[in-house]
């Protein structure tokens, strides 16, 4: 389920991703720690006698509209996930997919608008490099190239309409070529016997063509010696950075790995090293220091 989670959750990084669980719409890992503290609510953890355990939160689904507005109106953009398949007709894990997105530029729920003000829907449209940003009554507010208006936002209005997250969204165009790649510890599926893992050790399990499978700690590895299926031994280890990718790709590959070690591949999905969070933030620093 986990791994569901993060595969989802990669395709729509720059929101909170509700994703839902029965009769509850949960977050995990980062999005968690934000909806807990902006909701208010109780931040526990997944798997807590754990070493690895995993932040959660949730919510009602039948309340969820409530919490949802109250991120909107912060500045947050919400991913609702849902079943998509009848829990009891299957026996494997409930097919679930992103069916809507709301951001502070699409308030038209009526748990989104307040009775007595005005509320005012904002309008993107590109051409060529650039994107136009209008505002009441069509009046254009700004022009520029996407970088431009994530770092520089001409008013609030545009501010508004853009989100909470721009800063993180921005780095979509900052390119991720020349980050150092960092040696990662590999083992196949049938050498999993012999690991030898020390507390907060982890190991990258590759598929027999190389491709990287999930991550196993010496819990893991513990539990598939007892006979515990591959799935249920390991943890799914995040989206994956391709060196041509970008900055944002980048730092969440790190982010989204139990590991604290993002997994680079190449274009045949062949590992070739770890990303650092920390070598992120640091070339950053010196793009910022030189422009």
């Amino acid at each position: 389920m986990v791994r569901q989670y993060q595969e989802l959750k990669s395709q729509h990084p720059g929101a909170l991703l509700f994703f839902r669980l029965g009769d509850f719409y949960e977050l995990f890992f980062e999005d968690a720690v934000v909806g807990a503290r902006e909701l208010q609510i109780t931040l526990t953890a997944r798997h807590k006698e754990r070493d690895d355990a995993i932040p959660m939160c949730g919510v009602p689904h039948h309340s969820a509209a409530n919490y949802i507005a109250k991120l909107v109106r912060k500045g947050y953009r919400v991913a609702i996930c849902e079943q998509t398949e009848d829990a009891s007709k299957t026996k494997k894990l409930v097919r679930r997919e992103v069916v809507r997105i709301v951001t502070p530029g699409t308030p038209i729920d009526p748990q989104l608008l307040e009775a007595r003000e005005s509320t005012y829907l904002g309008a993107v449209c590109a051409r060529g490099e650039k994107v136009a940003v209008f505002g009441r009554g069509g009046v254009l507010e700004q022009y520029d190239e996407p970088r431009r208006l994530l770092s520089n936002p001409a008013n609030d209005f545009v501010a508004g309409f853009i989100g909470a997250d721009r800063g993180y969204r921005g780095l979509q165009f900052a390119p991720g070529t020349g980050l150092p790649l960092h040696d990662i510890r590999t083992v196949e599926e049938a050498a999993i016997g012999s690991l030898d893992l020390s507390p907060g050790e982890w190991a990258l399990v590759t598929r027999p063509d190389g491709s990287p499978y999930g991550w196993i700690d010496a819990n893991g590895a513990g539990l598939h010696r007892q006979g515990k299926s591959l799935y249920d031994s390991t943890i799914a280890g995040g989206s994956l950075f391709l060196p041509s990718g970008t900055m944002r790709l980048a730092l969440d590959a790190a982010l989204s790995s139990p590991a604290g070690l993002g997994v680079a591949v190449d274009a045949r999905k062949q590992v070739i090293g770890g990303i650092k969070a920390d070598d992120v933030i640091a070339a950053l620093k010196t793009k910022r220091g030189t422009t």
